[in-house]
């Protein structure tokens, strides 16, 4: 037999379940429009991953940098020279023929080197 104080003690443990419950879900529900807000607006041209180009270093200077991409066949080779300011990043040290991958945007009709990572 269960006393009354017992019977009080199981039903107020059911209504903090019942609303722990609800709580959890009222938090997933609003929890997913959160994070889709925040990705909508971009905060900077510079978190933009712009696009890229590998190949071996033809030449290269302070202000520009000439790559040479070959294909499988000679037909397909393509040879692209980008800009160097002082926002351009450069990882590893520039050498002829060395092999790179160029990170860059395209900024009034010329290309604008923004990550240079020498392989």
């Amino acid at each position: 037999m269960v006393s009354s104080s017992g019977a009080n003690l199981f039903g107020i443990l059911w209504i903090v379940r019942v609303y722990i419950f609800m709580a959890l879900i009222a938090a997933a529900l609003v929890s997913p429009a959160a994070p889709a807000v925040a990705q909508d607006a971009p905060s900077s041209a510079a978190s933009q991953p712009g696009d890229f180009f590998s190949g071996n270093v033809v030449s290269f200077s302070a202000t520009e940098i000439t790559v040479n991409r070959k294909g499988l066949g000679k037909e397909s080779a393509a040879t692209r020279t980008f800009a160097i300011d002082s926002n351009t990043k450069v990882e590893g040290a520039l050498a002829a023929r060395a092999h790179v991958t160029v990170r860059f945007v395209v900024d009034d009709s010329s290309a604008r080197a923004v990550h240079i990572l020498v392989r």
